[in-house]
């Protein structure tokens, strides 16, 4: 991917009138930017010529054509994954926020604890031993 586009990757694009001309531009750099298509037009057969393209590409795999006589679309699916992948691995309640002991449950800003910080998960152990 140029370093001038955008990244598109985990992102889901809808391309309605994506099989020739702007659409089919579109389609073709979104898929370069890393999106996932969705290619509707009322010429089905330009829509699979697309979608071969676009499949061509280096990690494109994921692509699909929508009949033009559909009237819905299920996304759920994938709007559940794409929200999935931009969650926070953690929460906090602010920026700077020193969270809890994960042994005793402190609150760490308010105060300290007395808790050993090289406690080893025992699911851990047999590895530790490994490395002594």
């Amino acid at each position: 991917m140029a370093s001038n586009q955008i990244d598109m990757s985990n992102k889901v694009v809808l391309i309605t009138g994506g099989s020739r001309g702007l659409g089919r531009a579109m389609a073709l750099g979104f898929a370069e930017a890393g999106a996932d298509l969705i290619i509707t037009s009322r010429k089905i057969k330009s829509c699979e010529a697309t979608a071969g393209e676009i499949e061509a590409l280096e990690d494109q795999d994921d692509v699909d054509i929508v009949d033009p006589g559909t009237k819905e679309v299920d996304l759920v699916d994938r709007l559940h994954d794409a929200v999935v992948l931009e969650l926070p691995l953690r929460l906090y309640c602010k920026t700077d926020c020193k969270g809890l002991c994960p042994q005793c449950g402190q609150d760490l800003n308010v105060d300290s604890c007395s808790c050993a910080d090289d406690a080893i998960d025992p699911r851990w152990e047999a590895l530790a031993q490994l490395k002594n």
